[in-house]
């Protein structure tokens, strides 16, 4: 597998794709964006990404990789940058950053905060795209042996897994699962021709499309919700000193982190670094759960506990390091599995499938110049995300104080200009609005919509497996057919089992 992927004619040819000004230029775009959605409050990786993937259409396939990845890692050093600066992340991912990070801040050691925030971030993604390098060719080794009905089985863990983990209530994640489902379903039977839930529709005939449910449920239900809120809050006039006060810090606090300061810091990254690679390789959790996990660990097992949470350069590199290596080892079941780790990566997916690639194993062995060219982007978005964080980082503080009257209106254009764009079909308007609706209530019902999207994602290739599956087997052997279909059906049970258990 190794040689296949890194071998000399591999190389060659992904050189040529990925070393060119427009892979470049738009992998720069991707970071540049991603920075700003990050900083935005209440944005995030996976908004931003939805409301690019139809320019991701239109592009060749490295830039539009590029685009997404690049996107995706610096949203998660852009939503530390407003969390330090402000006390306000820009997304979840950056949440146990706010601890420590805000307090330096206050402290004035604002610049020191912001240089460790992207010094650990840097190192932790690289450190983790390289064990996503080694590791994915070893899983997908394996999963190439899985038979139909075990590939099945594993879409069911998954489906169980992001149902359990992505939410407090586990009937909710079962409820957006099965809407992902029921929505994955809609169009014409593969088999034998016939309509499925397109209730007279001819319009709905090939199913609903990616790209308006991706931006429809990710992108537009934001919006709403963005909008909602903006209309119920009240800026008192100490938010508004509070930040004029942050940027003053910005401007003028403390001079820049020393490496001393950094190096001191290399066991409660190290805790980051794996604590936050495992938890991205599990389906449905991603940075956010990365991040918390790692600093409950650091604030416990840390030879500098006591000084966690108190405004201390230790709670900060442990949290950032956690969310930041989450990103990318989310790849690694979604390029072995088919099954995406978090929402963004279930997005890249669905720029693959876009393409024309069905993520899968079999990618490894067909198509290994895709992944060696997703490996490479890895690598050098790490390179361009430090140079462009290192010297624009104050302007990703200035972007999260846009008033959301005048992002609001901008984001909504953008959503449906984007969907309309690829078909110049009116009605893919009309689906991404409906579910962008439909995202909306999920909202307002404290219901997660990542295991919507992954499982609409998910569909076909479970339904295609399901098939060959029974034409071989029967509904008894299926899930106790081989060693493995035993092992992931016991796993299931005590999972769910064990679950219930402790959150009763």
């Amino acid at each position: 597998m190794f040689s296949t992927i890194f071998s000399t004619e591999n190389f060659i040819q992904t050189f040529s794709l990925v070393f060119t000004l427009e892979t470049f230029y738009w992998l720069i775009i991707g970071l540049i964006v991603g920075g700003i959605v990050g900083a935005l409050p209440g944005m995030g990786a996976s908004t931003g990404m939805a409301l690019l993937i139809p320019l991701a259409y239109f592009l060749d396939f490295a830039p539009a990789l590029g685009l997404l990845i690049g996107i995706y890692k610096s949203s998660v050093f852009g939503a530390s940058v407003s969390a330090i600066t402000f006390g306000v992340p820009g997304s979840g991912a950056a949440a146990a950053v706010t601890i420590d990070g805000y307090q330096l801040m206050k402290k004035g050691k604002g610049r020191k905060a912001l240089d460790l925030a992207l010094y650990t971030s840097i190192t932790s993604d690289t450190s983790s795209d390289l064990l996503t390098m080694i590791l994915a060719p070893l899983f997908a080794l394996v999963a190439i042996a899985f038979s139909p009905a075990d590939r099945f089985l594993l879409f069911v863990v998954a489906f169980v897994l992001i149902s359990f983990l992505t939410g407090k209530q586990i009937f909710k994640g079962l409820i957006s699962v099965g809407l992902g489902l029921i929505l994955g379903i809609m169009g014409t039977d593969p088999v034998s021709f016939a309509p499925r839930l397109t209730f007279g529709a001819w319009w709905l005939s090939e199913g609903l499309g990616l790209v308006p449910l991706i931006i429809g449920v990710l992108g537009f239900s934001k919006i709403l919700s963005e909008t909602d809120s903006m209309f119920k809050e009240k800026f008192s006039e100490s938010t508004k000193k509070m930040s004029r006060i942050g940027a003053l810090f910005v401007k003028t606090a403390s001079s820049p982190l020393s490496f001393r300061e950094f190096i001191n810091c290399w066991r409660e990254i190290l805790m980051g670094i794996g604590i936050g690679s495992g938890v991205g390789a599990l389906p449905g959790l991603g940075a956010t759960v990365g991040g918390f996990l790692s600093y409950a660990v650091g604030k416990r097992f840390s030879p500098h506990k006591e000084e966690i949470g108190s405004g201390s350069f230790y709670g900060l590199a442990v949290a950032q390091s956690g969310s930041s290596a989450a990103v990318g080892p989310t790849l690694i079941p979604l390029l072995t599995l088919g099954i995406p780790g978090d929402a963004p990566s279930a997005l890249i997916g669905g720029a693959l499938i876009l393409k024309g690639l069905t993520p899968s194993p079999f990618l490894f062995v067909n198509f290994p110049w895709v992944i060696l060219t997703i490996f490479i982007l890895l690598m050098i978005g790490n390179v361009f995300n430090f140079l462009i964080g290192r010297y624009i980082a104050m302007f990703y503080s200035r972007i999260g104080q846009i008033p959301k009257p005048i992002l609001m209106p901008f984001t909504m254009m953008l959503t449906v200009v984007g969907v309309y764009s690829i078909n110049k079909n009116p009605y893919d308007v009309f689906i991404m609005i409906t579910l962008g609706i439909l995202g909306y209530i999920l909202f307002l019902a404290d219901i997660s919509s990542v295991p919507l999207v992954i499982a609409f994602i998910l569909t076909p290739m479970m339904e295609e497996n399901l098939r060959k599956a029974l034409l071989m087997k029967n509904w008894t052997q299926l899930f106790f057919g081989s060693p493995l279909s035993i092992g992931l059906t016991i796993f299931t049970g005590l999972f769910i089992l064990i679950i219930s258990i402790y959150r009763k």
